[in-house]
């Protein structure tokens, strides 16, 4: 795809290893945010399949207010 907005909409987040925003990790491989001078208690932690991934805020909160936008 050639528009970088659909690239993020049909991403597979499993697919994903890093997603930054202004030089600031958002989402992405457990062992990426390390690499990152973060407060590590701003991000949530989960698995998907055997990987450990990363989101910066609540995931619980993030997956609740996409739902409702769909709904």
């Amino acid at each position: 795809m050639d528009d970088p907005f659909d690239n993020l909409i049909y991403a597979e987040t499993d697919k994903n290893k890093l997603l930054l925003h202004e030089s600031k990790p958002i989402l992405g491989d457990g062992a990426y945010l390390d690499q990152f001078s973060v407060d590590e208690e701003n991000y949530t932690t989960f698995k998907i399949g055997k990987r450990e991934k990363f989101v910066i805020g609540d995931y619980k909160e993030h997956t609740n207010y996409i739902s409702s936008c769909l709904d």
